[in-house]
């Protein structure tokens, strides 16, 4: 599992390659004006010791100082641009596979959406560009440290080596850590959102101090757990700390011998002088600076890749196919019928079927009623149209286009959409539109055809009202208005509803009804409801009984 969620994380690397590049092109281009500064007060310092002023170094050193932190600047702004693509990205898939993942608790794909993806960021953002920084940085400077002196070069090598040991050796221990200190999170965001949610029947069953003290336990067990990523941190940067500073000390040492002339086993020449000791002294601090990010954004990699474990869990679920399917096709929306033969289903821990034999074709357009009682298989044949399941036996099948083809079409193309309205905590603009960018006029569009801008009116709220702990401020009708927003602002040609009315009242019902038959005009709908009043609206049925088709017309 460990190594899945590690390639799922890094899955996301391509598309961010070419911030990190820009941003490693400013980073060396910062450092270079650092070794001119440094270079520029050496010199300066040499010649007026030596009673001699130049104030060319001292401009030197303005202009360098001023282009080094105009560099860095582009240098940071293109690493976060990598974070925040990164992990919007991520958010994206999750959120996609939440939506169509059942057993996930609303709750913890909430906290891991909200809270734990974000943790994600530092490592695309911090992590890998600081890692690129040290390589480059440090492998140019221990070039100009050989070249002036093979000593101080050969000493700051060797710690080179040493300290990423000691990291890895703690970063291993840290990860596990990181893991446990997530599943902790998991666990208890769950149950004191449940306690939260039953204050008032624990007040009025009398156990309010009983759950007061439970909350305490819990609460300390979690800052416990806080303790113990804090107590690694403080290790592995103190130890990174005692190499660094050993080794400036061991260089400083050297050179200051070498200076009084006290070391007897080589002759320094002419050229070595107060100005090159005082340059090498100058950079070698710097030598450390990326190194020093570096180490300090392990606990960033942690963190990520024990977020990656947890996300991964519910992602694997609704993984895409691998098939490599014609471009044509994908980026075509278009279809003239989905064919269904033979479909049978049945879930793994389950020992009957739950479809079986079912044979239809469903058009391009048109409103399809689907009916049947509870537990006749209704919700289930929707997530296979949706290409999130896949049959037992039979097939669905585009036109003229392989199964696999029209697996991966249907993941595409389909809008999903029950009674159970996932919210995260974030924005209404983002909890809708789900990173899209829509102009104002197709806003106005969205908001009046759903119906959800009653809500915003009634409520006097705009689109960047932040809605938190499962959208609380939002009634359970409300919320499936938001839900049928988000449908709309995917634009899908088929989309897929299992109990859209199920928390609206009988007049918001009929009019999201009208809405779904104005819809079918250019879009395929099919609609999973027990109201019988759908019936004057449909153009096509489709009755199922226990997973058999009763008949389809």
């Amino acid at each position: 599992m460990l190594k899945e969620s590690k390639e799922w994380l890094h899955s996301y690397i391509p598309s961010i390659k070419k911030y990190w590049i820009l941003g490693a092109i400013f980073t060396l281009a910062g450092s270079i004006c650092f070794v001119a500064f440094a270079f520029s007060i050496s010199q300066f310092l040499y010649l007026w010791l030596n009673k001699t002023v130049e104030e060319n170094y001292l401009y030197l050193a303005v202009v360098a100082v001023i282009l080094r932190y105009i560099f860095n600047y582009f240098s940071q702004h293109y690493n976060e641009l990598a974070g925040e693509k990164s992990m919007l990205s991520m958010q994206s898939d999750f959120l996609k596979a939440s939506l169509n993942n059942q057993q996930v608790k609303p709750s913890e794909a909430v906290h891991i959406y909200s809270d734990l993806l974000e943790d994600t960021k530092p490592y695309f953002s911090n992590f890998i560009p600081t890692g690129i920084a040290s390589v480059l940085v440090s492998g140019a400077l221990i070039l100009v440290f050989f070249y002036i002196d093979p000593i101080v070069g050969g000493i700051l090598l060797l710690s080179l080596l040493l300290i990423p040991l000691q990291m890895i050796a703690v970063g291993y221990g840290a990860e596990s850590i990181h893991q446990k200190n997530i599943q902790l999170f998991l666990r208890y965001s769950s149950v004191f959102y449940n306690r939260i949610q039953s204050i008032t029947s624990i007040q009025n069953l009398g156990k309010l101090k009983q759950q007061e003290e439970f909350i305490q336990e819990k609460s300390t067990e979690v800052n416990e757990a806080n303790m113990k990523v804090m107590h690694v941190a403080m290790l592995s940067s103190t130890l990174m700390e005692f190499f660094i500073t050993f080794s400036i000390a061991i260089v400083a040492l050297y050179l200051g011998l070498s200076l009084l002339d006290y070391l007897p086993f080589h002759e320094r020449g002419a050229g070595y002088h107060f100005g090159n000791a005082m340059f090498l002294l100058m950079l070698t601090p710097f030598y450390y600076v990326y190194l020093r990010k570096f180490v300090s954004a392990y606990h960033d990699r942690n963190k990520a890749i024990a977020v990656a474990e947890q996300a991964y869990e519910i992602i694997k679920e609704q993984s895409f196919p691998t098939v490599t399917t014609s471009k044509e096709l994908i980026e075509n929306s278009m279809f003239s019928t989905i064919h269904v033969q033979d479909l049978c289903f049945q879930y793994q821990r389950q020992g009957q079927m739950v479809l079986q034999d079912l044979n239809f074709d469903l058009p391009n357009k048109g409103l399809v009623w689907l009916k049947g009682i509870s537990g006749s298989g209704k919700s289930t044949l929707l997530k296979l149209l949706t290409g999130y399941l896949n049959p037992s036996s039979g097939t669905i099948t585009l036109d003229n286009y392989s199964v696999e083809e029209t697996e991966e079409w249907l993941l595409k193309n389909t809008g999903y959409f029950n009674q159970h309205t996932f919210v995260f905590t974030d924005s209404i603009r983002k909890n809708i539109a789900l990173n899209q960018d829509f102009s104002e006029s197709e806003w106005t569009e969205l908001l009046n055809f759903s119906g959800f801008q009653q809500v915003l009116t009634s409520n006097q709220w705009d689109l960047d009202v932040r809605l938190t702990n499962n959208a609380i401020q939002l009634s359970a009708g409300q919320k499936q208005l938001l839900g049928f927003a988000r449908l709309l602002a995917e634009q899908k040609p088929v989309l897929l509803l299992d109990e859209p009315t199920a928390n609206l009242d009988s007049h918001s019902e009929e009019v999201l009804f009208r809405k779904l038959m104005e819809l079918s005009k250019t879009k395929l709908v099919i609609l999973a409801t027990h109201q019988t009043s759908v019936k004057e609206l449909a153009d096509f049925q489709l009755e199922l009984s226990l997973g058999s088709q009763i008949h389809f017309s």
